[in-house]
């Protein structure tokens, strides 16, 4: 066997394992995951799921990413990852606010229940990755970079949950039209009292 066919073989079986196709990254601004929702309350909820299996991971890859390091490097590289692991904490803050705010405008029973779904089937993203070796864990995990429009879904996400209560309707069924008023009852012909003015504005949405 010639000795770059030989070399080629080896170069091969060094490669970690492809990734499933919904942990591969999406780029800066952020398609939307293969097989995750498309509709930024499924997506946050999709992306809160898939960023909590990733962090719970961490100790579990640490050992493999400790074998990787040089000794000299270890205290810079565990400072970089707990960095990391700051920023995944906010990150899941965000999520967390954008969705309550969104559930909260909604006013709508089964939204709830959707976003549980879509946190479930994001968290599942690493089934695969949990059950295979140590070596091909660490690479799984090393490989998956949080998506980009996870960030932006969640934030307009919370910047406009006040126009959620129509949009986020999980049967997407258009708003009931208002009722109509009764017509007003004609005023007795006396000197009606003067109005006093309302006492309040009543509920605003969030600007």
């Amino acid at each position: 066997m010639a000795l770059p066919l030989i070399l080629a073989m080896v170069l091969a079986a060094a490669q970690p394992a492809q990734p499933d196709p919904a942990l591969v990254p999406s780029g800066p601004e952020g398609d939307v995951p293969a097989g995750a929702p498309t509709d930024d309350y499924g997506l946050v909820a999709w992306c809160r799921g898939a960023l909590s299996g990733h962090m719970e991971l961490y100790p579990v890859i640490k050992p493999q990413l400790d074998g990787l390091s040089k000794k000299e490097d270890a205290a810079k590289e565990a400072e970089a990852d707990a960095a990391q692991m700051a920023a995944g904490r906010e990150y899941l803050s965000l999520y967390k606010r954008a969705l309550d705010a969104a559930e909260q405008a909604a006013s709508n029973s089964t939204l709830r229940q959707r976003g549980s779904t879509a946190e479930a089937q994001g968290y599942r993203i690493w089934a695969g990755v949990r059950a295979s070796d140590p070596q091909n864990r660490m690479w799984g995990w090393l490989n998956w970079s949080l998506p980009g429009r996870c960030e932006t879904a969640a934030k307009r996400l919370e910047q406009r949950s006040d126009l959620f209560g129509v949009a986020l309707r999980s049967d997407g069924a258009a708003a009931r039209p208002a009722t109509p008023e009764p017509a007003a009852t004609p005023a007795p012909a006396v000197p009606a009292a003067p109005e006093t003015p309302a006492a309040a504005e009543g509920l605003r949405g969030q600007q």
